[in-house]
């Protein structure tokens, strides 16, 4: 370390003591991401049709009477 110039040194200090904060900042991230990922999803179930019609208007009104 004695050949290398103060300013080398000096980044690589600060290297050394910032490393260990960036790698606990971006453990959650990563783990999120592994999470949606590899996670199994629920399986999506399609609606029956009656069921379908009660809930989305189809913009047609109904003749009353």
């Amino acid at each position: 370390m004695d050949s290398l110039p103060s300013w080398a040194s000096w980044i690589m200090t600060i290297g050394v003591v910032i490393s260990p904060g960036i790698a606990f900042l971006s453990v959650r991230p990563i783990a999120r991401f592994l999470h949606w990922l590899l996670w199994p999803r629920p399986e999506v179930v399609p609606k029956p049709e009656g069921e379908r019609a009660r809930e989305e208007p189809t913009g047609v009104v109904a003749p009353q009477g």
